[in-house]
């Protein structure tokens, strides 16, 4: 996905929305549902990480995730 097309509001609205999958995800040990699986896909990494990068690249203010 193309992260440099999205608005301030949707970068920063996607990357709280992988913080609270996260979060979710550790709440939740036994992996029932709704378990998003973020530590065990790639996929989630990458788009933290590309999410973070076009932050940054903007100039925008955001609290890191860390895994």
């Amino acid at each position: 996905m193309d992260f440099t097309k999205l608005s301030e509001r949707a970068l920063k609205a996607m990357h709280e929305a992988i913080d609270r999958c996260l979060e979710k995800d550790l709440q939740n040990p036994t992996q029932n549902d709704p378990y998003y699986g973020v530590r065990d896909t790639a996929d989630w990494t990458e788009w933290r990480d590309a999410i973070e990068a076009e932050l940054t690249r903007r100039n925008l203010g955001f609290t890191p995730i860390i895994w």
